[in-house]
């Protein structure tokens, strides 16, 4: 048996912050606690933090937390995730804050 199954998970950076989202099917009923990886990055491991059941569906919805990244622009850190295929659901860019501090590193 296979099951669908949406990761999805948050992260904030330097002038903004998303939500990113990515299908699978797995062999197996996924679970809290269960460290899963992606074609992407074999080797890095993410751990299921929150499943729930999607009601009237087949799938699984499996939150795999809140991450930051505050050394890094925001545009970046999206573009990278993007090109891993993770997908894009929701997205917050503080413009004035990414305009003022994109060529800012705390220098002069």
């Amino acid at each position: 048996m296979k099951f669908r199954v949406r990761f999805w998970f948050g992260v904030v950076a330097r002038g903004g912050r998303g939500l990113f989202s990515r299908d699978r099917i797995s062999p197996f009923v996924p679970s809290p606690g269960m460290r899963v990886s992606f074609d992407d990055n074999p080797q890095g491991r993410w751990e299921i933090d929150r499943v729930s059941r999607v009601p009237h569906s087949d799938t699984w919805a499996c939150y795999l937390g809140e991450f930051e990244e505050p050394d890094r622009d925001w545009l970046e850190v999206r573009d990278e995730y993007l090109a891993r295929g993770w997908v894009l659901l929701h997205e917050c860019v503080d413009h004035v804050g990414a305009f003022w501090l994109r060529d800012c590193r705390g220098t002069g």
